[in-house]
């Protein structure tokens, strides 16, 4: 499936018919849903191994329960005897005064303690037994153990994917969704500052109509990682689509929100695009809020969309806020 996306990718690149473009658009979409049928298989085959084999360790650790019980009970019970005859004899030699009447009845308890000993080695071979099996289950646990930690691990990284813009390498819009519901959460729980900012770059389509579109996708590139690189651990970007940002300032400060905002705004223009050896400079336009008592994430959005909207019509390359 990666060759064939691959092959696609370099068609579109290289230019392609528009005729042929619906069809390759199938095609990937194609690609896309056998891609999802193979790793649902993949997670059917997985799970149903992992319930079998958990199955299976479960009852071999019921058999495992019931013998170690039985054994423990028949090891009490040997116990109990061994005691009675040691006193027993104990009683013999306290009764008995003929040596001849002695020996017999002291002959008839060694024997009888023969048998019980006799009947303790087969029980700790039977002891034996079990902790092989004990052994064993515990390495099959271990096992499904570390496979399921990778099997894990592998989800964790193909959910990672999933939620990452395949161009810019920051996260998508799915992503942002998941995130922007639990940041408000979080906003309605304790009420600290959130900023929720969209950004634009300045005259995209003049880049792709003067460059080519490969060099709008190197400018996307480029101001992705430098919006990402200028944020906060804490902070989060997103690609919203096509050439804009949304970025969530959790825990900002209020009075000086737009600091933040600036500092990317400059560090956006200074960085030196070179396309064809010109140099062009790209700027970007800011439009931001804060979350306010009564939101919600769609209430904040039309206020940075609207900010957004004031920045770019009163001169682009700034940062334009609307609090509400």
């Amino acid at each position: 499936m990666g060759e064939s996306l691959a092959e696609i990718r370099r068609q579109l690149l290289m230019g392609m018919d528009h005729n042929l473009l619906a069809e390759s658009c199938l095609q990937v979409i194609q690609l896309i849903i056998e891609g999802t049928r193979e790793e649902r298989k993949s997670s059917r085959a997985f799970l149903t191994a992992l319930n079998e084999s958990l199955s299976s360790v479960h009852f071999n650790f019921t058999e495992s329960l019931d013998e170690g019980r039985a054994l423990q009970q028949a090891s009490q019970t040997s116990r109990v005897a061994l005691d009675n005859e040691v006193q027993a004899i104990d009683d013999t030699l306290t009764r008995h005064h003929s040596s001849e009447a002695l020996k017999d009845a002291i002959s008839e308890h060694m024997a009888t303690i023969g048998l019980l000993l006799r009947e303790r080695e087969i029980m700790t071979a039977r002891e034996l037994h079990l902790i092989t099996r004990l052994s064993t289950m515990e390495a099959k646990l271990r096992l499904m153990k570390e496979e399921t930690a990778e099997y894990k691990k592998r989800l964790t990284i193909q959910k990672h994917k999933l939620f990452l813009d395949s161009l810019t390498q920051v996260h998508n819009r799915a992503a942002l969704d998941e995130r922007l519901e639990l940041e408000y959460k979080r906003w309605l729980r304790y009420r600290t500052p959130l900023c929720l900012a969209i950004i634009d770059i300045d005259h995209f389509k003049n880049i792709n109509d003067n460059y080519g579109h490969m060099a709008g996708d190197k400018a996307l590139k480029v101001v992705a990682k430098a919006l990402q690189k200028s944020l906060r651990d804490t902070d989060f970007i997103a690609r919203f689509g096509g050439e804009e940002f949304v970025v969530l300032l959790p825990n900002v400060n209020p009075d000086k929100f737009e600091t933040p905002l600036e500092n990317l705004r400059k560090a956006i223009k200074s960085i030196p695009f070179r396309f064809r050896d010109a140099r062009v400079e790209i700027t970007i336009s800011i439009g931001a809020t804060l979350f306010k008592e009564g939101d919600q994430p769609s209430d904040a959005f039309e206020r940075a969309d609207k900010a957004l909207y004031g920045s770019k019509h009163g001169g682009r390359d700034r940062v334009n806020t609307d609090l509400g």
